[in-house]
């Protein structure tokens, strides 16, 4: 896998009848969140998203 997740979370039989995993890339850059959505077969990310921290 070529993200250092954080713990994640499993959502089975989501979006496309897919099983997806949720976690947060700890390789993003410092001073932001970045979330990851993958499927969980092929662990392409297919959604993503970023928050800045305060």
């Amino acid at each position: 896998m070529k993200y250092r997740g954080g713990a994640g979370i499993v959502l089975l039989n989501g979006e496309q009848q897919f099983d997806w995993i949720v976690h947060k890339d700890m390789t993003a850059n410092p001073g932001k969140d970045w979330i990851n959505v993958a499927d969980i077969d092929t662990r392409q990310v297919k959604r993503g998203g970023v928050r800045k921290l305060n």
